[in-house]
């Protein structure tokens, strides 16, 4: 008989009067990989919030090893033994891999430490499951993949029963995620169990034993091993696909050139893009796409090779010349390019000030612009601290920058990292508004399952060197592994 490790059952938790996990039900067995997608982000956070501490419930009912360890009846607001990795790390950057795998673990009780034996102990751990990784080196100097392994160390020696992986895939590369999910497997077959948060099935169905689907707070589906079809998810899911938009390539020069570009990662790098084209860039060894940001805002220089904009040198002490702006989208924007306290209208003209003198000094200028754009953000123009706006609408008011100051090419860092699948839709929709502009797009990402629904054109890159390339009538042959779904593409 199964050993139930996880049972959740008709859990609603309201929290400041909204309703964030609705008669939520799940239950997880020892030695099993099981398999979450929400649909969109209600809840999510939240259902890790409550597994990792009993926080009052509305209603409902959590087990652990089959104890009741919280109810709508008595919340004891402790803490449990179920560990978390995602790309915020949980390790301490100034110690040691062997001091976070060992010191700071709840029971350690020494109050000598002695190295020499913390690092042997990690030594056999670390060939017990096949895995490599510098037991004396800091935290703060590791690679994402092998601080990822650490933390997972760090759970199976603590003996945590049940580890949640959540949106692993925006962190790792294609090839490391292989390897960290091999990990899991030999870890359940020591008896820990995984709660894998991830939000495309394609990277679920491979390796999860059995699948839950979240809606609104609330599992609406649940698939057992073998998945016989992936319609019943899509019958959910919102509609991907965009139709082929074929680029035109003047005679004249593109907008984007890079020819034999070298740095410390990159090796002979050489493509170019055109007006008004989308170009997934995935790195699947996820070493470059730091440095391809960094040449692109003229932090460095390539220690061979050339940049052109718009048929110009491109570089760290060249001024830039009309005709060669270039915009930059990071990471999880929301949180890396909003300045809070400061008016939407303000946020919104942050980078057009490059391209249209004393926008701060003419409130005549400003006026236009809230007119123009009252169209595309409404009443949210009129906020005066851009924090009142909700998710989307920030994200909004980061493209619409974009489209104000119409840069030639705009470089998106990892556009869809940590969004949930309505979000993800919503991200393509400012992208084609780009597009529209004939502003050229750059994705880059380690995952593309979801940037190919816009994509002209990819390029695989791993180890610094171009691999491959598809234009977009060649998707097709990509291999589901690789990102290539019916359901996005066509």
């Amino acid at each position: 008989m199964k050993q139930e490790v996880l049972r959740m059952d008709r859990v609603t938790r309201i929290v400041d009067g909204v309703t964030r996990l609705n008669r939520f039900s799940m239950h997880i067995f020892q030695g099993e990989i099981m398999g979450l997608l929400p649909m969109n982000d209600q809840g999510k956070n939240e259902l890790v919030l409550l597994l990792q501490k009993n926080l009052p419930l509305h209603y409902g009912f959590v087990y652990l090893d089959e104890k009741l360890v919280n109810s709508y009846q008595k919340s004891p607001m402790t803490e449990n033994a179920i560990s978390v990795i995602d790309r915020q790390s949980r390790l301490i950057d100034d110690l040691t891999v062997a001091d976070n795998i060992f010191v700071l673990r709840r029971g350690f009780k020494k109050y000598w430490i002695r190295p020499r034996i913390l690092q042997d102990q990690l030594e056999r751990c670390t060939r017990e499951i096949g895995v490599s990784i510098p037991a004396d080196a800091l935290v703060k100097d590791l690679p994402v993949y092998e601080r990822c392994v650490a933390e997972l160390l760090r759970a199976v020696l603590a003996g945590t029963k049940l580890v949640v992986v959540r949106d692993i895939s925006n962190i790792l590369s294609a090839s490391d995620l292989k390897r960290f999910q091999k990990l899991m497997r030999h870890c359940i077959r020591k008896g820990f169990s995984f709660l894998y948060i991830c939000a495309h099935h394609e990277e679920a169905f491979p390796f999860c034993d059995r699948i839950s689907v979240m809606q609104e707070g609330s599992v609406v589906l649940s698939m057992d091993q073998p998945f016989s079809s992936d319609e019943a998810i899509w019958y959910r899911a919102l509609d991907f696909r965009r139709p082929a938009v074929p680029v035109a390539r003047p005679v004249s020069m593109p907008v984007l050139c890079m020819d034999q570009v070298c740095t410390d990662a990159i090796h002979s790098l050489s493509f170019s893009v055109w007006p008004g084209e989308c170009v997934v860039i995935l790195d699947r060894s996820n070493t470059i796409l730091g440095d391809i940001m960094s040449l692109m805002n003229r932090e460095c220089k390539p220690k061979k090779g050339s940049i052109q904009v718009n048929g110009a040198p491109c570089g760290p002490h060249l001024r830039p010349e009309p005709g060669q702006e270039l915009g930059f989208i990071q990471e999880d924007p929301v949180h890396s390019m909003l300045f809070p306290g400061m008016s939407v209208l303000d946020n919104l003209c942050i980078s057009a000030d490059q391209r249209i003198p004393r926008i701060w000094l003419n409130p005549g200028i400003r006026r236009s612009i809230r007119k123009e754009y009252s169209a595309y953000l409404g009443p949210n123009l009129a906020e005066q601290d851009v924090r009142a706006l909700s998710h989307r609408e920030q994200y909004d008011l980061i493209y619409y920058r974009m489209h104000l100051y119409h840069p030639k090419a705009v470089f998106c860092m990892q556009p869809f990292l940590g969004a949930d699948m309505y979000l993800r839709h919503h991200i393509i929709t400012l992208l084609e508004m780009l597009r529209k502009r004939r502003t050229s797009t750059i994705l880059l990402s380690v995952n593309i399952s979801d940037s190919l629904s816009i994509a002209d054109r990819l390029l695989i890159l791993e180890n610094g060197r171009l691999i491959r390339e598809y234009a977009r009538d060649d998707f097709h042959t990509l291999s589901p592994q690789e990102g290539y779904d019916p359901h996005r593409i066509r």
